[in-house]
């Protein structure tokens, strides 16, 4: 049994890239008084875009719930957005380690989508893990964290070599769109291999490629795999994998520190926002932020601001 300990339910974690408002809410057993786990929420005060499972006892696997777009209502501030989703989904991971650090492993739920702006002005939410197979050669998971498939990841990575095999693509294929076969047919028919097709889509549609795959995209992960595997979504992330690979190295955490001792507050200065700092993250030098601080709020401003 993990050893039972306290942490802050509400807390404000500033990194150099954004402040961001994580909730870590225990869910116990009645009978026997032990945490069942624990669900970690990081966004803003109103919106959660992250969540995750971490087991409150010996279970070796948690869950990744879900990760949003990270659009502003995600954070309460910040200074860089750029790789702003994989930078907190490693904040999430590494607070997750240090609650329960016999949990090695976490699953995907997250099952991704964002909305992607068609002609009509109506959206479609366009999947992620296919769209970016498509032009990144591997599901974002994949590429930032090391993700693995559960059972036939060995297949799933023959499959992604049709990508770039010239026997793998078809000599016609269905856009499943009268206008994007005419749109579409000259580059599709000018390029040897998918990976050259969807790289010409990339050079001449840019940021607006997804409202031209949209309809046929599916279809074409299932002619680059020859199987459902892609379909498969039993996905997880392996810290211990990731940190032996060095491809995602974890941010180490100290033990959380009780704020002691603190001042009276006078009326006047209950209308303050006051933090008070909570316990600071030392990150090792591959990592390229410098620090963050975790700050925990006075019990007056808690319950003004929540």
């Amino acid at each position: 049994m993990a050893e039972r300990r306290t942490f802050p339910t509400k807390t404000v974690i500033v990194t150099d890239k954004a402040t961001l408002h994580v909730t870590i809410e225990p869910f116990t057993d009645r009978n026997t008084n032990n945490v069942e786990h624990y669900s970690v929420s990081i966004g803003s005060r109103k919106s959660k875009c992250i969540h995750i499972t971490v087991p409150g006892g010996t279970s070796a696997e948690g869950t990744l719930s879900w990760v949003s777009k990270m659009v502003p209502e995600c954070y309460l501030t910040a200074n860089d957005t750029s790789k702003l989703s994989q930078h907190i989904v490693n904040l999430a991971f590494t607070i997750a380690r240090d609650i329960n650090p016999s949990c090695t492993r976490y699953r995907l739920d997250d099952c991704s989508s964002f909305p992607c702006k068609l002609p009509n002005g109506t959206e479609y939410a366009m999947p992620m893990k296919q769209f970016h197979i498509a032009f990144h050669g591997g599901t974002w998971y994949e590429c930032y964290f090391g993700a693995k498939l559960l059972h036939n990841h060995e297949i799933y990575e023959r499959g992604k070599l049709n990508l770039y095999n010239s026997s793998k693509k078809p000599a016609k294929f269905s856009f499943n769109h009268r206008d994007l076969e005419e749109i579409l047919r000259p580059l599709y028919t000018s390029t040897s291999t998918w990976w050259e097709f969807f790289q010409s889509i990339q050079t001449k549609y840019g940021d607006k490629k997804c409202s031209v795959i949209y309809p046929w995209i599916n279809n074409a992960m299932y002619e680059i795999f020859e199987s459902a595997i892609i379909e498969d979504k039993r996905w997880y992330v392996d810290f211990v994998e990731n940190e032996r690979a060095v491809k995602t190295p974890l941010i180490p955490f100290r033990s959380y520190e009780d704020v002691k001792g603190g001042r009276r507050i006078t009326r006047k200065q209950t209308n303050k926002k006051t933090y008070t700092p909570y316990y600071t993250y030392k990150l090792p030098p591959m990592f390229p932020y410098n620090y963050f601080v975790v700050q925990a709020m006075d019990y007056r401003t808690f319950l003004k601001e929540f």
